[in-house]
């Protein structure tokens, strides 16, 4: 009662410290470190408890310490439990979405269980040549 807004802020800062979360979130940790800095990132995240929440384009990051994927598209989001079905799922969106067609997400998902690369060259192709107009 007698502690002012300052040192309230500072004794929740210390509850929130104190105990361990039970959420991280990380944007592009890897950013800025060298490789023995992402191999420890990497050990401590393992070692983490709770959920990890970890936007990257860390693809080996990504790797060594997910365990689910969620790609997030427009009005939905979609949970897979391997990179390579993710990879797919936003090679298709994108593909889709450079056609021009109305996007059926799941229709092209599962039209293309070779995991992308020929729709990825083809959008590719198209992004280039709608830049070069």
């Amino acid at each position: 009662k007698d502690l002012s807004f300052s040192q309230r802020s500072c004794v929740i800062f210390a509850k929130l410290t104190f105990v361990p979360p039970h959420l991280l979130i990380m944007d592009e940790p890897t950013n800025f470190l060298d490789l023995d800095s992402v191999d420890a990132l990497i050990a401590a995240t393992n070692k983490f408890t709770g959920a990890l929440l970890v936007v990257t384009h860390s693809r080996d990051f990504l790797q060594k310490c997910a365990s689910r994927y969620l790609s997030i598209l427009p009005d939905q989001f979609l949970m897979f439990d391997n990179m390579k079905q993710a990879e797919r799922s936003t090679y298709s969106f994108i593909a889709a979405l450079e056609s021009g067609g109305d996007i059926d997400l799941k229709a092209a998902i599962l039209n293309n269980p070779g995991g992308g690369s020929l729709r990825t060259t083809t959008t590719i192709g198209t992004s280039e040549a709608r830049i070069a107009r």
